[in-house]
């Protein structure tokens, strides 16, 4: 709508200098989204519901009619309601309840906010619902009562306050409202933002666009609130209805979305795909660059069976990926304080990633020189890293590692928490008791990784979760560490005096690589005509790699918004 500087009309000069219609700025008020101005217009962006039509004008008994629009002037708590909310429906609502409040002062609320946990197609999603009741003092029913879904980034937490913010919205204007929830986080959230000074500090918030709405609410509507803190599932008659309120509105079809309040400290919104980014922003960006590596990890040939089908008939949903990612965190970063932690932490990655020099890598890398693939232990299959877990040459060695480390394991268990009596329940679980079932399992240690199974099996023995999930990882370690030590370094050793009476030295290996990149070379050389082509095809074949990664990688963290659901295989934590 565009207002134009007023040049004198016919009302006017009918009353001197002044307008017909005169109307105190104190008496009115509507929320403006934006305004434009210049020397001779004023344009505003007003909510459309503030347009009422086409009003009649009668100037006297003797002038013709004049046709003008006119303006619907609402009332502050709709106005806020139709600036804040997207979904039609749950703005008529909340519209409802705030006209039949009109006029209260002093309200008491209960709120419970709804997290639950579906599974769909073998993998979890995340639903809240919020609801809350006031109270009546007169009767154990309730007039007023309010449920809903709310959406993206989804905890406890969120849904408390979603509750929150919806009972504040349809308080009147200067009410004195007293909120009564179970969620002490969501309390401590409010208090503490209101403290918040700088930009930076702003950005570290979750649920700031909720907590912020709030605020702002309170604010222009000269609320007063106070939130009490009460015990949940107390069988207080009110907090109880709240609680089913919010387990219904898991099913509800009004949807409620927060949006980012700006101040004039704080211009920004921060946005992902068109949603707010309501968790700290740096672990946002953090988790989004780390998406793409790790996805582009996933889609290497090594990785794509571990990722995408079965290994040793076990699925990638029931591998258990956090004991991978928390043994190999261990050394990583600061913590990797030594070459010899550095050097452990480079084997574990070649372990989990197949790039061993085991004599199949070794003959892919330079076939003249290895001339085969057979393993110089055995001479009866092909060394890989999957047959230094089968070759009979090392099962002694095997036994003896085995032995070793399940030793280890039960002295860190004493030493811990003085566990005992559990060291054949143990072995058999973390070893396996036929040949076929220690092979499958060696094979999947060797890579660093163990089964969700195996964690439950653990948790069984020792009655605990956490002290489950402790001795994986324990296990996990002295594994690693002992076939570094007990067999790796001895295949070394074989492997140098074979690669010794084969001719195979350092210099040969330069001279192989020399003379490799020299073929590589004139190879270019001889086909710079077709060069340019060839460089342009590798471009375009490589952009649309980067494409398709970007995609999968884009809708993974855009499920982790939605419904809280990552692959098991990514190693940021949920938020």
């Amino acid at each position: 709508m565009i207002f134009k500087k007023c040049k004198g009309c016919a009302q006017g000069r009918r009353n001197g200098t002044s307008c017909i219609i005169r109307q105190s700025n104190r008496s009115w008020h509507q929320v403006i989204k934006r305004v434009y101005r210049n020397e001779e217009e004023m344009s505003l962006n007003i909510p459309l519901s503030a347009y009422s039509g086409v009003k009649k004008e009668y100037i006297d008994d003797q002038g013709p009619p004049s046709e003008m629009p006119g303006i619907n002037i609402v009332e502050i708590e709709e106005a806020i309601i139709q600036r804040v909310i997207k979904d039609v429906n749950l703005r008529e609502e909340l519209g409802r309840i705030s006209r039949k409040l009109k006029g209260r002062k002093d309200l008491d609320i209960y709120t419970d906010g709804s997290l639950v946990v579906d599974s769909i197609s073998g993998r979890d999603e995340k639903k809240m619902g919020v609801g809350w009741v006031l109270v009546d003092e007169n009767s154990e029913s309730s007039n007023f009562s309010f449920k809903c879904r709310i959406v993206d980034w989804p905890s406890s937490t969120r849904a408390e306050l979603g509750t929150i913010w919806t009972a504040i919205l349809v308080a009147p204007y200067e009410a004195n409202i007293r909120v009564f929830t179970d969620s002490r986080a969501a309390i401590e959230g409010i208090q503490n933002f209101k403290g918040l000074t700088s930009i930076r500090s702003n950005f570290k918030t979750k649920n700031r666009s909720l907590i912020s709405q709030i605020i702002d609410c309170c604010k222009t509507k000269m609320i007063k609130l106070e939130l009490i803190k009460v015990k949940g599932h107390s069988k207080n008659i009110w907090n109880d209805k709240a609680d089913s309120l919010a387990k219904e509105g898991l099913l509800s079809s009004l949807i409620l979305e927060a949006q980012e309040v700006t101040t004039s400290s704080i211009r920004v919104t921060p946005l992902w795909r068109n949603k707010t980014i309501d968790c700290a922003l740096r672990t946002f960006v953090n988790i989004t660059t780390a998406t793409v590596y790790e996805t582009t990890w996933a889609s290497l040939n090594s990785i794509k069976p571990v990722i995408s089908s079965r290994l040793d008939d076990i699925t990638n949903d029931q591998l258990n990926w956090e004991n991978t990612w928390y043994t190999l965190k261990k050394l990583q970063g600061r913590k990797c304080t030594s070459f010899k932690k550095s050097n452990a932490l480079m084997f574990r990655i070649k372990c989990i990633n197949k790039l061993l020099p085991t004599k199949d890598i070794c003959y892919q890398r330079s076939p003249a020189m290895y001339k085969s693939k057979t393993c110089i232990a055995c001479i009866a299959g092909e060394e890989s890293l999957e047959h230094l877990a089968d070759c009979q040459i090392y099962q002694k060695i095997w036994e003896r590692i085995e032995e070793f480390v399940m030793e280890a394991l039960e002295a860190k268990l004493y030493d811990k928490w003085k566990v005992t009596n559990f060291g054949q329940e143990l072995r058999r679980s973390f070893l396996g008791t036929s040949i076929e079932a220690k092979q499958i399992k060696r094979r999947l240690h060797i890579r660093g990784l163990t089964s969700i199974r195996l964690l439950e099996e653990i948790k069984e023995i020792l009655g605990s979760r956490a002290k489950a999930k402790k001795t994986v990882c324990w296990f996990t370690e002295l594994f690693w560490s002992n076939f570094h030590d007990r067999l790796w370094k001895f295949r070394c050793e074989v492997m140098a005096e074979w690669e010794k009476r084969n001719g195979i030295d350092l210099r040969a290996k330069k001279a192989r690589l020399g003379k490799k990149r020299k073929s590589i070379s004139n190879k270019n050389q001889a086909n710079k005509e077709n060069q340019s082509l060839m460089e342009e095809k590798s471009n375009v074949s490589s952009k649309n790699k980067e494409e398709r990664i970007q995609k999968v990688a884009d809708t993974k963290i855009s499920r982790w918004i939605e419904v809280g659901s990552k692959d098991n295989w990514l190693s940021f934590k949920n938020n």
